[in-house]
Order: C-alpha cells, then sequence, then structure tokens
C-alpha cells in the first residue's frame, strides 16, 4: 500500500503544479474592472456631438476598421464619452490582426501599437486571442529593453513599460533600471521639450513613483502655457494645438490625483484657462444628417477627437470618464501579486505534505505485515 502511494506522488505533484501554474494564469488574464461606466443619461450636445463623429468614422472610414492603433484610438475615444456598441465586433477585428508572436503592427513601431492595442482590450474588458509571450521574450532584460530605448529614445519607453503592465499586471523587472537612466540627468524635467516630459513622466504615473524637481515641472509647465490658455507645439512639425495642450492638461491632472493639495490653485487656474481654450476650439459640421463635433481646425481621429476629448474631459468642459493615473489597474496589481502567492503557497503546502516521509511500523514490508 506504502508503494502505491509513493509511486503516487510524481503524477500528484505535477497536477498540482499544472493547476497552480492555471490558476496563476487565469488569474493574470482577468481584467480588473475599470474607470469605463456608460452615462448616456448625462449626455451634453457636446458629447452627442462627438459621438456622431466617431459613428460616422467608423461607418465611412477605412481606416478606422484597416488599421489596429487607430481603432484602439477609437476605442479610447468611446471609453471616454462612455458609450459602446459594438464590442463584439471590434474584439474580433483586433484578434484577427494579432501576429503569430502576439503582437500587432501599425504605422510607427509593433511595441507602440501592441501599447495601444492592449489599451483598448483593457477598456473592453477583453484578453488577446493568442499569448504575447514570445514578443515580451524580446523585452525582459534591460540589455534588451534597452535597444528600444536607443531606437526611440526615453521619449517612448513607457511603450513598453505600459504595454508590458497591462499585460502583466506587473512592472517589467527592469524598470528601476530605467528610471536610474532618466534620473542620471534631469535636465528633461526642466527643458523646452515638453512632449520629451510629459512623455518621460508617464511610466512614473503607472509605477507611483515620485515626479522629480516635481516643483519645477509645475512651474516650467506654467511658463509654457500661452495667454489664451493653450500649449503650442509649432516647433516639433507634428500633432496640432489641441494635442500637444491635452499633454499638458494630462500632466497636470495626473499631478491633481497624485499629490492632493500641492499647488492646486495654480493647477486649476492654469486648467480653467485651458478649458476656455478647449471651448473657443471646438467645432461643428453637419455629416449625414447629423452635427458632428470636434476640436481644432479640422476632423481627425487623434488630433480632433481623442486629443480634444482629453482636454474637454480633465478640464471640466464635458462629464468624460478619464483617468490618466490608472488607477484601478495600478490596484490590480498588489492583488494579483497577493493571489498568486496564496495559489504558490498552497501547491507549497501540498508539495510538503505529499514529500514528508511517513512513519511506518517497523515490521511494514509493502503491503504485509510480517
Amino acid at each position: 500500500m506504502y508503494d502505491r502511494v509513493r509511486k503516487m506522488k510524481k503524477p500528484i505533484l505535477v497536477v498540482v503544479f499544472i493547476l497552480s501554474i492555471t490558476c496563476i494564469t487565469v488569474v493574470a488574464r482577468s481584467y480588473p474592472p475599470h474607470y469605463l461606466s456608460y452615462l448616456a443619461s448625462e449626455d451634453s450636445q457636446m458629447k452627442i456631438e462627438i459621438n456622431n463623429s466617431l459613428d460616422y468614422m467608423m461607418k465611412n472610414s477605412q481606416d478606422s476598421l484597416s488599421n489596429p492603433m487607430l481603432l484602439s484610438l477609437w476605442v479610447m475615444s468611446k471609453s471616454f464619452l462612455g458609450r459602446f456598441d459594438n464590442r463584439t465586433e471590434v474584439i474580433n477585428y483586433l484578434d484577427s490582426k494579432q501576429e503569430s508572436d502576439g503582437a500587432w503592427s501599425g504605422p510607427f513601431s509593433r511595441m507602440f501599437t501592441t501599447h495601444r492595442v492592449l489599451t483598448a482590450y483593457y477598456l473592453l474588458n477583453a484578453t488577446p486571442a493568442h499569448s504575447l509571450e514570445e514578443f515580451f521574450s524580446n523585452y525582459d532584460t534591460w540589455n534588451e529593453a534597452g535597444n528600444y530605448l536607443l531606437l526611440y529614445d526615453t521619449t517612448n519607453m513607457y511603450h513598453v513599460i505600459f504595454a508590458w503592465v497591462l499585460y502583466y499586471w506587473d512592472y517589467p523587472p527592469w524598470i528601476n533600471d530605467f528610471f536610474n537612466t532618466v534620473e542620471a540627468d534631469l535636465s528633461w524635467t526642466t527643458g523646452s521639450d515638453f512632449h520629451k516630459r510629459t512623455h518621460i513622466l508617464y511610466s512614473y504615473v503607472i509605477a507611483r513613483r515620485a515626479f522629480p524637481n516635481l516643483d519645477a515641472i509645475i512651474d516650467t509647465t506654467l511658463a509654457e502655457q500661452e495667454s489664451d490658455g493653450h500649449w503650442d507645439g509649432s516647433q516639433y512639425g507634428f500633432g496640432s494645438p489641441v494635442y500637444f495642450t491635452s499633454l499638458q492638461v494630462s500632466l497636470f491632472s495626473e499631478i491633481l490625483s497624485l499629490y492632493p493639495g500641492h499647488r492646486t490653485a495654480e493647477i486649476h487656474a492654469s486648467l480653467d484657462s485651458a478649458k476656455t481654450w478647449t471651448n473657443s476650439s471646438y467645432h461643428t459640421t453637419l455629416l449625414e444628417g447629423k452635427l458632428c463635433g470636434y476640436f481644432g481646425d479640422a476632423l481627425s481621429l487623434e488630433n480632433a477627437i481623442f486629443a480634444g476629448l482629453l482636454c474637454a474631459g480633465q478640464t471640466g468642459l464635458i462629464s468624460a470618464n478619464i483617468d490618466m493615473t490608472f488607477q484601478s489597474l495600478v490596484d490590480a496589481i498588489p492583488e494579483f501579486t497577493s493571489i498568486s502567492l496564496i495559489f504558490l503557497l498552497m501547491s507549497v503546502s501540498v508539495i510538503v505534505l505529499l514529500l514528508k516521509k511517513k512513519k511506518l511500523p517497523r515490521d511494514w514490508e509493502g503491503d504485509k505485515i510480517v
């Protein structure tokens, strides 16, 4: 009898191990509830008009259905408004565009596109059809991830960090190496390149790491604001005033959330000025019998809708589901860690019990007593 028990140990251990890994994987792939809710009863006329623009784009723009990056922006914009009708169709499309290593391709880097697509899955409470382990295996050490920094500068390392967090519910193992790199020279915190500054700080936000030179960052951002309330990014040769204003508005919104009470009056005054400018930049046009709204000079997804909603929602011009601190995702990270630890401890306990040598009668011999 003891021999049979002993022979059963190995298959039992294998089963326990597989069940533990399966449980951890299930936990890791079940997205947490996020800030998306449905606000149809609270819709303002402006929100209805912007939603009409998004519906028009989906119906008439081939780009929206042929480019995973743009479709992900469309999802984000819809989630800001709290209106979503074709969730299954969008998920199926994104699943169909997933490549063999798990990533997605778009007009910029594959990591940037994948980061945005994973954000869309998160907002849709969905998970990709296939694993991204092969894709992320190219970024699991600092030496590997550093290659992305060499190609796209520290400005865009948030692509890797956010994508990693969205997929694994954990921070990259090399994240402190990144912070050590950018903190070796803090000139970016007060330099004239606010596009770089805001983008580097995205990683500080998701990691809940203290902003270096916080007051200097606030001073510089306030000084960069134009008298009419917007921020000018014409020196970059891309984007739009709405886009660049959305970067600074998001930064101030993040500071208000993460550093409550810190220079609140100054920041609110700046956001109020940006709110007035955002409202003045709003326009409508009649398309297919519906009044469609947008911000800036021309109707476009990223510069006129997505960026405009970031400005309008975070300055209080409209009510919107926008949390650029991703609080619900950050809250889920320790939850994932603790649940995984529980499963691991349970597995270890079972294994210890199975391996513990049972004390047998002195005259035990196989299945009989002699």
